[in-house]
């Protein structure tokens, strides 16, 4: 039997309501993040998940350890590869140019290169 895979990205955190760029690994979920965070895991009930992996920053590993306890896991693997990649200057900052630079990293990455940064993902 083959093995599937679910990839869900972090729900609402601070820096995304605060419009503020970048990795921001120690930025957490807001009310409302952990709220989704729940509904998710009511989402994947019946779904057959049996482990969870996510990246270290905290935002990822609260929305990862709300799901498990809804689906009645114990552990949250943390793994530090799949921590964003940082944005360079406009790191940490509402500059407006900020999303163009996630937008040109990413295209990076799809060709295959890594990306530096302060993330430090690739």
């Amino acid at each position: 039997m083959g093995v599937r895979v679910l990839c869900l990205r972090h729900a609402e955190s601070e820096n995304v309501v605060a419009q503020v760029a970048g990795a921001l690994p120690l930025a957490e979920l807001t009310p409302r993040g952990r709220v989704q965070a729940a509904e998710a895991a009511e989402l994947l009930l019946g779904e057959g998940v049996t482990r969870i992996y996510a990246s270290t920053a905290v935002r990822a590993r609260q929305t990862a350890e709300i799901i498990a306890r809804g689906l009645g896991l114990r552990e949250v693997v943390a793994l530090r590869g799949l921590v964003e990649f940082g944005v360079g200057r406009f790191e940490g900052t509402a500059d407006p140019d900020g999303p163009g630079a996630y937008l040109r990293g990413a295209a990076v990455l799809g060709r295959g290169r890594a990306v530096g940064g302060s993330g430090g993902g690739r």
